[in-house]
């Protein structure tokens, strides 16, 4: 997701993340190991990075991967012996301001969703502006998310 400040990016990508994969970290700062991305990929199914303006190669390569499916072996809590095999699949939300991808690998996976920066001016007329604020947008997402989940089902069921 790409937009300028203030354009409703993160609200929009915690509202899917509610109704796809809720939990209580709905938004993760980026990643600085590669140990620190496996754990968050390996407890989310849908994990979004927040405020990115740069993607390393590494990265970039291992986002892929894991869009794709990847694993990684690493050895059991408090042991010596025993390797625990986990298996990576999930999908990623990366929201900046500018385009942060830049590999042929990368852009092949990518659905690039651009926002407008919301118009908060004030209404000459009323006085009022028309910027709503994050309480009544949660609301509104909240009495939305009933609709898809219905819907959702009504597919699933056939």
């Amino acid at each position: 997701m790409i937009g300028s400040p203030g354009a409703m990016k993160t609200r929009h990508l915690k509202f899917d993340k509610r109704l796809i994969d809720p939990g209580s970290t709905e938004v993760h700062s980026p990643p600085i190991t590669t140990k620190d991305i496996h754990q968050k990929f390996a407890h989310n199914y849908y994990i979004i990075l927040d405020n990115i303006s740069f993607i390393e190669k590494w990265l970039s390569d291992l986002i892929c991967s894991v869009i794709t499916g990847s694993g990684f072996e690493c050895r059991a809590l408090w042991t010596n012996q025993g390797i625990v095999n986990m298996i990576l699949k999930s999908c990623v939300a990366v929201w900046s301001v500018n385009r942060v991808f830049t590999t042929s690998d990368a852009l092949t996976r990518l659905v690039i969703q651009e926002f407008l920066e919301v118009d908060s001016k004030i209404d000459d007329a009323s006085n009022e502006s028309n910027y709503l604020p994050e309480d009544v947008i949660d609301d509104k997402t909240k009495k939305r998310s009933i609709t898809v989940l219905t819907c959702n089902v009504k597919v699933y069921k056939g």
